[in-house]
């Protein structure tokens, strides 16, 4: 909903070097009459001035409609979505159908969002397909992603009943409940080989985005705390280091993008967390997240991805990428510390970076073998 205000913070989004932000307009807010669509306040606007500063949208389209008797009907859901297809055409080239329908209008619709009864499922699914025919027929060349799914259980089982065809992404949103370590969660624990050929098995897709992953920097236990889903509270640090390891995972696991939730604080209160999951204060000054994120990007949007070399990737990783020839290890522990023999093959420990860029010391144990943390640090060879 950023597109109702000011703009000035697309320059803020550009300074970070964000490439991609998930947004987008409520289907209720635009038909308020079968068949009658109008614009959105401001919506023309943030689109242009994403497109001006190379920054693409990724325009999620959700939720339901209550001026038709089944407020998520399949077929004037996909209506719509043509409707902006053709109001955009050029300009967007990504679409998300939907997002967690477990928990917002479709399951609930269908009151069964907890059991293991497929009714709900195979709607989503049906409305997956209507939908993503839709956008295609106005623009063939569109990326649709599907689903924006939270619960690894709710995505297999639609997966299973087919949902994504070969040419669509899959959407997931890898939060980490109960615990901060999102290589922890699925999909990115494996680097996706059980999702895959599971989605291969069942409609052929094999492209993949991350459209939610936050962690909240709020103080004490907050009186959102059971409703935010028991999100591990982060310190600063903590959490630029979480949205670093998760973008970094995401680059290891093959996924075209991945997005944090969200880029603005959505409130004041530092005792809640659905208030606190912002790189930015609500007044655009940037916590360390941002600052992270903006050498990530500088650092690393340059480069090309090799591998990760490490030997045990549930206990500790190594991304490997290359750039101007020359090599760049991102290397963090899982949990703790632990210490790992750099490889003859890098060649010598030219320079050390923290998280935002600063120089430190290379921490070397001895020889070769340097310990890692939870926090990443950059390793520049020559």
């Amino acid at each position: 909903g950023w597109y109702y205000g000011d703009n000035r913070f697309v320059d803020v989004l550009a300074a970070g070097g964000i490439g991609v932000v998930r947004d987008g307009p409520h289907w209720h807010e635009s038909e308020r009459e079968k068949g009658v669509y109008s614009p959105y306040r401001g919506l023309d606007g943030y689109v242009e001035a994403l497109n001006a500063r190379g920054i693409r949208l990724n325009m999620l389209i959700c939720y339901g409609n209550n001026i038709y008797e089944n407020p998520v009907d399949p077929d004037a859901y996909a209506n719509f979505c043509s409707y902006l297809a053709k109001r955009y055409l050029g300009k967007v080239d990504w679409y998300e159908i939907w997002n967690e329908p477990q928990n917002f209008s479709f399951a609930p619709y269908y009151k069964k969002p907890y059991d293991s009864g497929l009714c709900w499922v195979t709607n989503f699914v049906t409305l997956c397909h209507k939908a993503d025919a839709a956008i295609r027929a106005v623009n063939p060349k569109a990326n649709v992603a599907l689903s924006g799914e939270d619960v690894e259980y709710f995505l297999d089982m639609m997966l299973t009943n087919g949902m994504a065809k070969a040419h669509n992404a899959v959407s997931f949103h890898p939060y980490c409940h109960t615990q901060h370590r999102p290589e922890r969660e699925y999909f990115l624990k494996d680097f996706g080989a059980k999702h895959r050929a599971l989605a291969k098995a069942h409609g052929g897709a094999d492209r993949w985005i991350i459209t939610e992953a936050g962690w909240p920097t709020f103080e004490g236990k907050g009186k959102f705390w059971e409703i935010a889903g028991c999100y591990p509270k982060a310190s600063y640090a903590g959490q630029a280091a979480c949205i670093v390891r998760m973008y970094l995972a995401a680059k290891e696991a093959g996924c075209d993008f991945a997005c944090q939730y969200d880029f603005i604080d959505d409130g004041g209160e530092r005792e809640g967390a659905e208030d606190s999951f912002g790189m930015v204060h609500r007044d655009l000054t940037p916590k360390p997240s941002f600052a992270a994120v903006a050498y990530l990007t500088r650092l690393l949007g340059p480069a090309t991805f090799r591998k990760d070399i490490s030997k045990d990737p549930a206990k500790y990783r190594v991304a490997g990428f290359v750039r101007d020839g020359k090599p760049i290890l991102a290397a963090w522990c899982i949990e703790g510390d632990c210490e790992w023999e750099v490889p003859e093959a890098f060649g010598p420990l030219a320079d050390c970076r923290d998280l935002c860029g600063n120089p430190q010391p290379v921490p070397v144990v001895g020889g070769r073998t340097i310990r890692l943390t939870e926090r990443p640090v950059y390793l520049l060879g020559k």
